[in-house]
């Protein structure tokens, strides 16, 4: 694929590895609860953010390729296994956040995350964890 010029009918889809995804959240949670301080947590914040971003990625472009050619059974393949699987990221995704919701450096956590700017699950989900779970987030 050259890096100029490519398409999305050029992306692979390798499909993450479910227990290496799991093992690394769970990883990352015993972490947290461990952590000495809250720039421990903010580290484990930003190592699981890279690590998992590339995960959600691959998914993203198993749907792209599947909504660009509806046709294709190899791209209807994936993006079922992604329908199917996706429920399990989203439910490794949430524990981690309430991890870091209950670390007892919550606050500087937020602190260091700065202002809510944007969809409150993508720009800051400890905040947007603590609304929901008080009953004060709304969707736009």
């Amino acid at each position: 694929m050259s890096s100029k010029h490519w398409t999305f009918s050029e992306l692979k889809f390798p499909k993450p590895d479910l227990r290496s995804f799991e093992e690394m959240y769970k990883d990352a949670i015993e972490r947290i609860e461990h952590a000495k301080d809250g720039g421990d947590v903010l580290e484990i914040i930003i190592e699981n953010n890279e690590l998992s971003s590339k995960a959600k990625d691959l998914l993203e472009v198993a749907l792209i390729k599947q909504s660009m050619d509806t046709t294709n059974e190899k791209y209807e393949e994936e993006a079922q296994w992604v329908y199917k699987n996706r429920p399990f990221f989203n439910k490794a995704t949430v524990a981690f956040n309430e991890a870091v919701y209950n670390s007892p450096f919550r606050d500087y956590i937020e602190e260091k995350l700065g202002i809510l700017t944007a969809s409150p699950s993508v720009q800051n989900p400890i905040k947007f964890l603590r609304a929901a779970m008080n009953g004060d987030w709304k969707p736009n």
